[in-house]
């Protein structure tokens, strides 16, 4: 930091707040997806929006509130194919139209047309 004598600033520059890195390690790109969620406890899935998606994360908007630390099955439509996700919810925050949820992904799968799957709650409802 520039100062004088005094320790008064000797330009804007050292006004500004210092920022942060980014903590992230790849960038998240935006999209808009349609999905559904379920929790861990919930026997009824829950619509949800894909707002951006990164290699090893992605953020949705839901329509239910998950913890931090939950465990959330995502099922992704895209125009041509399905994917099903297993994440874990790091950070959560209420929006005028549900609830945003930041996740790590845990589990990726391929195309489930192609690939059978059955929810981690279906068993034990079966």
């Amino acid at each position: 930091m520039n100062t004088t004598a005094q320790n008064h600033p000797t330009s804007s520059e050292d006004l500004l707040p210092q920022r942060t890195p980014n903590r992230r390690a790849e960038a998240r790109k935006p999209c808009r997806f349609v999905a559904t969620v379920y929790g861990e406890s919930s026997n009824a899935p829950a619509w949800a929006m894909l707002r951006n998606i990164s290699t090893n994360g992605i953020g949705f908007l839901a329509s239910v509130d998950f913890a931090v630390g939950d465990l959330v099955t995502v099922q992704v439509f895209g125009q041509d194919s399905q994917q099903l996700l297993v994440v874990q919810v790091r950070h959560n925050r209420r929006e005028l139209s549900g609830w945003f949820h930041g996740c790590k992904v845990v589990l990726r799968t391929g195309d489930t047309r192609r690939t059978p799957f059955v929810r981690h709650r279906d068993s034990a409802h079966g």
